[in-house]
């Protein structure tokens, strides 16, 4: 017996010198071992090894009651710290049935607060918070009775509040948020997660008093919803089958999700735009996939009753569809019809084996198409449909689903050869953002060259017509300086006497290249011709017109003898003849000092000579 204790506690040292029903027990020995107890999973099975020995402890004076509540206390605690509630209210609770004060207080405090924590309300005195929990506990199950789903956001978050590990508040829970799901009529990823968490939930703090029927229930109702309605990693199928290997629902996904792993691409290759677009992605075999999903005559999946088959495509839909309904059926909600995230990834990712098998274009067009109305809000849809698409949209489709917003673009380009301009600026600044600009993926930088040579055209087209309106303008303000110089220059011609529409040349009868000596030949002989002395007897009317010939002459001769006069004159006859400025027009006209005037009494006074 002796070797039997010491084999059982070797830890406690324990000294027993008795039978094996009463012990005379080492209590110094037995309070070290209270005392060095650590709070770890490890130490749960001395605190009960020592129970049970304080237990058959019958030392006279000894208080063993005392020390068996500590250790109970402890255990307690140590429970706590290891998420083992329901294990820890039986340590306390023992503490307190038991006649002896030793540690009651404190465990009396430590069940109050989980028997609130667990809704075990039965057990608690009656107090404000029982009260406020029974009512509103009250009012969410009538609510129930008619599937009244408002209880999500009012009645229920309170109760989880007072009561975070109630059973049956988490359970009415799990529910509504599945009727919440169906009723929704599109995937709700948070909704479902939330239901993840609470069914996790629930594993965690009732495993103990779980059934196994209801233990294998929660993890293949989680696991369906990790495979099939958010497509995540399936981290409670293994938990499913360690429970019940020939669990057949868990079977069927397992096998179905192995079977899928090895043709469809990887998550992060269809649904991160960051790998989509740089890489690296893995290798992917393209035209295994399609032959897969759509020429393959053998079924990857038992075929249900009454389905026809027709190709894997259509049979996974199926087996998917099967495997959700189930999942509601079981938690008393309506259908599901919405599209689930799996189905969005497998037509995503056929959709993604259009650039690289055009040669199956049949077959991936109408699931691209599909693909796009999963995945856009309806008015998204119209939007695109009028080839257009917001900033936002845009922006949304590339972080959930990069290829697709990719295809879509190129919808967009190929709808119309030359979108609007603002079109063009929002998928010009999309790719910038992203920068995907320097995309080492195929289909991104074609559809990239259509973005940029539109802009980049429309941006020459622009600099084109600017660089037009800038020569128009400067035609206009040439023409108008033009326009003012000859204003000027008329009326600085008046100003100075001179006329550049008169050929004075002409007038005195020399050539241009004519020297001053013979410009002043000419003018005398001009003016001994026209002198009176040399006219006799002349009718007034002959006066008059003598007298301007004169005027025309003295005019000419004033400009032409003058050096400074003569270029201007020259300048400005050159320049109304070629259009050109003349930069001297503006140049103050000195009086020639050479020249002299007198008058002849016989005309009145009107005709003069210039010297």
């Amino acid at each position: 017996m002796l070797m039997i204790i010491h084999l059982l506690y070797p830890l406690l040292c324990l000294v027993c010198v008795a039978c094996a029903q009463e012990l005379i027990c080492d209590v110094s020995k037995l309070q070290l071992s209270v005392k060095d107890l650590k709070y770890d999973s490890q130490s749960l099975l001395q605190c009960e090894r020592l129970v049970n020995t304080l237990s058959s402890c019958v030392n006279e004076g000894f208080h063993v009651q005392d020390l068996i509540n500590q250790v109970l206390y402890k255990a307690g605690l140590i429970q706590l710290s290891l998420n083992q509630e329901l294990k820890a209210i039986e340590s306390f609770d023992r503490i307190v049935n038991f006649n002896n004060t030793a540690f009651k207080d404190l465990a009396t405090e430590r069940l109050d607060k989980l028997y609130s924590e667990f809704g075990l309300w039965e057990n608690i005195k009656s107090g404000s918070t029982k009260e406020s929990f029974l009512k509103l506990n009250e009012t969410a199950f009538a609510k129930w009775q008619t599937h009244d789903i408002s209880i999500i956001e009012n009645e229920l978050p309170q109760l989880l509040q007072i009561s975070p590990y109630s059973y049956n508040t988490r359970s009415l829970y799990i529910e509504a948020l599945f009727w919440s799901l169906a009723a929704n009529g599109k995937v709700d990823i948070s909704t479902a997660s939330t239901i993840i968490k609470n069914l996790e939930l629930l594993l965690e703090k009732f495993s103990g008093i779980l059934s196994l029927e209801e233990r294998i229930k929660m993890h293949y109702s989680i696991s369906v919803l990790q495979v099939f309605v958010i497509n995540t990693e399936p981290t409670h199928l293994r938990k499913c089958l360690a429970i019940d290997m020939d669990y057949e629902p868990c079977k069927k996904i397992t096998l179905l999700y192995n079977r899928l792993s090895k043709i469809n691409p990887g998550r992060f290759d269809i649904l991160d735009p960051e790998i989509y677009a740089f890489g690296p992605s893995s290798e992917m075999n393209w035209d295994k996939m399609i032959e897969f999903y759509f020429h393959s005559k053998k079924p990857c999946t038992k075929l249900p009753d009454g389905i026809k088959f027709k190709n894997n495509y259509e049979l996974v839909l199926v087996a998917v569809k099967a495997a959700i309904d189930h999942l509601f059926e079981n938690y008393n909600s309506i259908t599901y019809k919405g599209v689930t995230e799996f189905q969005k990834f497998i037509d995503t990712s056929i959709c993604q084996a259009l650039p690289h098998l055009l040669k199956e274009k049949t077959n991936i067009l109408p699931i691209c198409e599909k693909a796009l109305q999963e995945v856009l809000s309806k008015n998204a849809l119209e939007a695109y449909g009028n080839s257009e698409i917001s900033e936002e949209t845009l922006s949304e489709v590339w972080n959930s689903f990069p290829h697709i917003a990719i295809y879509m673009l190129e919808n967009i380009l190929s709808k119309r050869k030359k979108p609007m301009p603002e079109i063009q600026d929002r998928l010009y600044k999309f790719y910038q953002d992203n920068k995907l600009i320097k995309s080492q993926n195929k289909y991104i930088q074609r559809q990239f060259q259509i973005v940029n040579k539109l802009v980049q055209t429309r941006k020459q087209q622009h600099q084109q017509q600017q660089h037009q309106q800038q020569q128009q303008q400067q035609q206009q303000r040439f023409n108008f300086n033009q326009q003012q110089q000859q204003q000027q220059q008329q009326q600085q011609q008046q100003s100075n006497g001179m006329n550049a529409e008169k050929d004075y040349y002409k007038i005195l009868g020399v050539p241009k290249n004519a020297d001053s000596k013979e410009v002043r030949q000419a003018y005398l002989a001009f003016t001994k011709k026209f002198h009176p002395d040399k006219q006799g007897q002349l009718s007034e009317k002959e006066q008059e017109s003598n007298h301007e010939k004169m005027s025309e002459i003295n005019e000419a001769y004033e400009t032409l003898s003058d050096t400074d006069r003569r270029r201007d004159y020259d300048n400005i006859r050159s320049g109304a003849r070629d259009g050109r400025m003349n930069p001297n027009m503006f140049r103050q006209q000195r009086p020639n000092p050479n020249m002299q005037h007198f008058r002849f009494n016989n005309f009145n006074g009107n005709f003069k000579f210039n010297f």
